[in-house]
């Protein structure tokens, strides 16, 4: 599996019985009994952090559903944002400003009130870190302890976009570094206990909103694909995310359920483009038309997969479905390189952090050309800034996200490194378009702007996009409330097993 980062949305109701005898009703006795239940969830791999900001590995959003909340959510459905810790907002007609009314009577949950100083230091932190999910903010203003002033710049076409995603959580006021490892919310659930390569497990609290069903939700860490299928046919999980591998097997079990959906992660081979080898475009684009991508989604997903051709995920806002992309040809690939700085091919390092089948391909179709790649396979903790300071060639890496932005954002030259643009590409005309994106509200407008700069990256080649695959999650049967998530970044606030 490729490492995922993204920034990643979710509903249901109840309602309780009684009866005038003061004994419970059967409807009362069943929703009891749902909620001492313990949901199991299966995940692929321990987080480095739970603090929303600092931390976007796909697993750490399993449990910020759970433990934190946003200003808004997306209703993914009609596509529309809707309440959440923002009771409602008010955007100026200029854009210049937008405001935030907050609900009222919400706490954290360690029993302080969450109020608009929380918004302004969440807000201002995010900015601070560089996530990308504050864009064209100039200052936060507090009008009193339920209202906020979100200040802009000029104008900005996507903020508000940003906003329902896991990353755009509210912290409360006054945060440190060290919040990721003992996090605190305002969500329906709080952490519990964190044992380290094991398990996180989380409580049901005193939530402001709708209750859980649940009592408890323990995330149960098992690397193993093979050891997660196991856990789910004996019933040690009621929930695993599965690979294509897996599917008949979940499919002919009578006991469970097979989920899934098409991904909108997009699976890349990121290229540094600083470094020696790569800062050449004939180098790129020799590898480009090297990497047999149907071969890939054969041997790594089962078939199970879609060939991309931009670095934008298909369907998302701002995709242009007009680009010819790289196919696969070895020939066309040696030509490239012979015309290349490098007409003898050289060696170079590939790195990743797990699943190696993909870049064992990738060195096997690189052979063919005259590219010696070494693979280096690396932990997770240490995968992420060791790639992101410019150390490896090149590297397997994943993003998805609400719109082209989210995928564009991190070819601006203004954010190299760790967190942001990891290929180290610069580009002036890229900079500044994607500037003007921003600064655009008109969407057909906007839409203009994104396909020129996908143009401009298919043909500089940075980084190559290989391909999505579908989305496998099995279930207990008995499993309610839940659906896959097209990013992976499962929700399970509203699912519960029912007896």
């Amino acid at each position: 599996m490729i490492l995922n980062l993204v920034a990643c949305g979710s509903g249901n109701t109840g309602t309780n019985t009684s009866n005038s005898s003061g004994s419970p009703t059967s409807t009362e006795s069943e929703k009891a009994n749902t909620a001492k239940k313990v949901l199991r969830v299966a995940m692929t791999s321990d987080v480095n952090s739970l603090d929303p900001m600092m931390c976007w590995q796909v697993n750490a959003y399993y449990v910020y559903w759970t433990i934190f909340e946003r200003l808004v959510k997306l209703n993914v459905e009609t596509n529309e944002l809707e309440p959440e810790l923002a009771e409602r907002w008010e955007i100026a007609e200029d854009g210049s400003t937008i405001t935030f009314y907050l609900q009222k009577g919400v706490k954290w949950h360690d029993g302080k009130d969450f109020t608009a100083k929380d918004v302004k230091w969440s807000i201002e932190r995010g900015i601070e870190k560089g996530t990308s999910n504050y864009p064209g903010v100039d200052y936060v203003e507090i009008v009193d302890d339920h209202t906020v002033v979100v200040h802009m710049i000029a104008a900005d076409s996507v903020f508000m976009d940003k906003q329902w995603t896991g990353d755009c959580a509210m912290i409360p006021d006054g945060s440190d570094d060290n919040f990721g490892l003992k996090p605190i919310g305002t969500g329906r659930y709080k952490l519990e206990e964190w044992v380290s390569g094991d398990h996180i497990t989380v409580s049901r609290d005193d939530y402001w909103g709708e209750k859980s069903e649940n009592d408890t939700i323990i995330f149960q860490i098992i690397p193993e694909a093979s050891s997660r299928l196991v856990a789910l046919e004996a019933g040690d999980v009621d929930i695993a995310p599965l690979q294509a591998a897996d599917i008949s097997r979940v499919s002919a079990n009578e006991n469970l359920t097979l989920l899934s959906t098409p991904s909108i992660t997009v699976n890349y081979l990121y290229l540094n483009n600083e470094g020696d080898y790569f800062d050449d475009i004939k180098v790129r684009q020799a590898v480009a038309y090297a990497i047999d991508k149907q071969a890939m989604i054969e041997a790594v997903l089962e078939g199970e997969g879609t060939e991309l051709k931009s670095i934008v995920a298909m369907g998302k806002k701002g995709y242009y479905d007009g680009m010819e992309g790289y196919t696969y040809d070895p020939v066309k690939a040696k030509e490239l390189l012979a015309q290349s700085e490098y007409p003898n091919g050289f060696s170079c390092e590939l790195s990743l952090r797990s699943d190696p089948l993909a870049a064992q391909l990738i060195q096997a179709n690189l052979a063919d050309i005259g590219i010696d790649a070494k693979i280096n396979q690396m932990e997770a903790a240490a995968f992420n800034d060791y790639v992101g300071n410019g150390n490896s060639d090149m590297f397997l890496y994943s993003r998805s996200g609400c719109s082209a932005d989210s995928y564009l954002y991190w070819f601006s030259s203004s954010v190299s490194g760790p967190n942001g643009n990891k290929m180290f590409y610069k580009n002036d005309r890229v900079d500044e378009l994607l500037i003007q994106s921003h600064l655009t509200l008109d969407m057909d407008a906007r839409n203009l702007i994104y396909k020129e700069i996908q143009e401009i990256l298919s043909d500089e080649t940075p980084i190559i996009p290989l391909y999505s695959a579908t989305v496998f999650v099995g279930t207990d049967k008995r499993i309610n409330g839940f659906s896959p998530d097209n990013e992976s970044c499962h929700d399970f606030r509203y699912t519960y097993l029912e007896e």
